[in-house]
């Protein structure tokens, strides 16, 4: 799965628009749909999660991975453009959390 959505920002908590792919085992964001540039990324493992949160910031359809992330970080809060899409994306990474709980 791939597409813009919103993150909020780890050190300075500003909200960044970024090109998301999620993979079998990895969630990196870039720049923009090029992918030329990698911004960062979160491993998905048997013990991530992902759930949606409420809304703050002035953020709405918001979401968050816990996960390792390759700058220290474990929790990485998204926004959608809208319902739909973030129910899309939350399904799409529970899929790849549920195949590690599957392979045990």
């Amino acid at each position: 799965m791939e597409g813009y959505l919103v993150k909020e920002g780890h050190f300075f908590l500003s909200w960044k628009k970024r090109w998301f792919v999620l993979s079998e085992n990895k969630l990196i964001y870039y720049v923009d749909e090029s992918k030329k540039s990698e911004k960062g990324s979160h491993i998905i493992d048997i013990d991530s999660t992902v759930n949606s949160v409420a809304d703050h910031g002035g953020m709405k359809f918001l979401f968050a991975l816990q996960a390792k992330g390759i700058n220290n970080s474990d929790v990485l809060v998204m926004s959608a453009s809208n319902d739909e899409e973030k129910q899309k994306w939350i399904n799409a990474i529970r899929d790849v959390i549920k195949k590690f709980k599957l392979s045990l």
